[in-house]
């Protein structure tokens, strides 16, 4: 007999399939969910293996149909010889010709692979890109899961450039500008080496060595080839080819004693640090005399500097800009520290942004060491062991 808290007989006949309809259409909305996303998501790369990706169109872009490259990078060096195939929904191919692009310019060499589509491309289609890759060291790079889809409509409207700004530091010049669709911004000087992103965006950065003074030129190109020339701009490289290539804030031995920073002339003339200054955070220091030979290296120390410890030595020649306080300006942190080396105009020669950040225990001893031409994050790295005056 039931209890009189329980459904009838004639209640539990209807709730029991309405209970189990509600069920069905719970998993059947899942398993909805899992196809529509499932193309959507790209399973992480196993760990260590190489892998291919798309570079563009980028993640979330349509693509336009004309669009003027497809290109696609790996996390690893290629073997010459790779293809790429597009594949619309239907099964059909689009041919495609290899061609060079600024994107894989912007990558390390051999880690890209651009192709030009040789007809436009069905509207409002998913493409499926088929990359056949090998890496450099024979073995095979995962491909798996690469699409795109294309819009509905060509794209013939160069995209419209604004808040331009061509700054230089030092012996780069910095392009800032912003443009209203996903492009790709690329600089030079003449004949001399071009700068471009590594993906279209809205907000560009491009930082660009200068070998000389000339004209910077600028492009800003969107997907499907149409570019903007905005207007080029004078630059030059700073006179003085004095660059600072070694900090170290954190010392094995006593803090802030045996702290430095290191300069070095990188210019085929001698060149004296008279008039020079630093400038440590919002503090002023200006340099001794002393002149460097050409290559030559200097350390500005302070007057409590012995080079004795358990931090490598300089050089017993060592140029040492001896500064006359017991610390260098007002002691260098262990990470953030801004040190910008300047003329006797206060203009910019060389800095250091405080981009690393050295005050863990393991990296107790080590410098922050230059490693690039340009004043940017990139351009540095830890160093061990330091190389004070080398």
């Amino acid at each position: 007999m039931s209890s009189p808290n329980s459904p009838s007989g004639a209640t539990r006949a209807r709730w029991i399939p309405a209970h189990a309809l509600a069920c069905w259409f719970l998993a059947l909305c899942a398993i909805a969910v899992a196809c529509v996303s499932d193309r959507s998501r790209r399973p992480p790369p196993d760990a260590g293996k190489p892998a291919a990706f798309l570079v563009l169109p980028g993640a979330g872009q349509a693509a336009p149909t004309n669009l003027a490259t497809v290109v696609v990078g790996a996390t690893t060096i290629l073997a010459p010889g790779g293809s790429i195939e597009l594949l619309d929904e239907s099964g059909g191919t689009i041919a495609t010709r290899a061609v060079a692009s600024p994107l894989c310019d912007a990558r390390p060499t051999g880690m890209c692979l651009a192709v030009t589509p040789g007809e436009p491309l069905p509207p409002g289609r998913d493409i499926t890109v088929r990359a056949r890759l090998v890496a450099a060291d024979g073995g095979p790079v995962g491909a798996e899961g690469l699409w795109f889809r294309s819009a509905d409509a060509p794209d013939v409207t160069a995209p419209v450039v604004s808040a331009l700004s061509v700054v230089t530091d030092g012996a780069c010049a910095v392009v800032h500008a912003r443009s209203d669709e996903p492009a790709v911004l690329e600089a030079w000087v003449a004949e001399g080496t071009r700068s471009a992103e590594p993906r279209l965006v809205f907000d560009h950065t491009v930082t660009l060595p200068l070998a000389r003074a000339g004209l910077l030129s600028m492009a800003v190109t969107d997907a499907a080839g149409n570019g903007a020339r905005p207007e080029p701009v004078a630059v030059a490289p700073s006179a003085l080819p004095l660059v600072v290539t070694e900090v170290l804030p954190n010392p094995r031995g006593a803090e802030p004693a045996e702290e430095w920073i290191e300069l070095q002339n990188v210019g085929g003339e001698a060149r004296s640090t008279l008039g020079l200054a630093l400038e440590i955070d919002d503090t002023r220091v200006a340099l001794p005399a002393e002149t460097l030979g050409p290559g030559g290296f200097a350390l500005v120390v302070s007057a409590a500097f012995s080079g004795a410890g358990p931090d490598p030595a300089p050089p017993p020649d060592a140029i040492l800009l001896r500064l006359p306080t017991a610390r260098i300006g007002p002691g260098l942190t262990n990470r953030r520290t801004r040190i910008a080396l300047l003329d006797p105009a206060g203009r910019l020669v060389s800095s250091y942004g405080g981009w690393l950040d050295l005050s863990p225990d393991s990296l107790e001893g080590r410098s922050a060491r230059r490693v690039g031409v340009c004043d940017v994050a990139a351009s540095w790295a830890p160093g061990w062991p330091p190389t004070p005056g080398r």
